[in-house]
């Protein structure tokens, strides 16, 4: 699998409106991370926000009818059936048979040491 990321954009929970990081010549402000409808367009999030924040948003973006790809370094859906934690390349079987059945959804095993 090869994945193009064409364009970036930098959320946040606090500082909505500032500047965000500049990657080659692009520079933009930072977006609400709480707006479900500026997420909700985007193919894949990454998120290392913490649990509290995952555990707000992924619902209820999941609910929009978002099909996109959630990569999060939290805990809070280590367990959940749709989700498969990502410890490549010691389960890079799994992660493989997790994408080939439609599985959108990747957490770390420790947020502090595997992501």
């Amino acid at each position: 699998m090869i994945l193009i990321i064409s364009i970036l954009f930098f959320f946040t929970t606090s500082q909505h409106g500032e500047l965000a990081p500049k990657y080659g010549q692009h520079q933009s402000t930072l977006l609400n991370a709480f707006d479900l409808d500026g997420l909700k367009e985007l193919d894949v999030i990454i998120s290392c926000q913490g649990g509290n924040y995952t555990d707000q948003i992924y619902p209820k973006l999941r609910a929009t009818g978002w099909l996109g790809y959630w990569i999060d370094a939290a805990s809070s859906l280590r367990m959940k059936e749709d989700s498969i934690i990502i410890l490549d390349p010691l389960n890079r079987q799994y992660i493989d048979q997790g994408l080939n059945k439609g599985i959108k959804t990747f957490v770390g095993g420790n947020c502090t040491r595997s992501v």
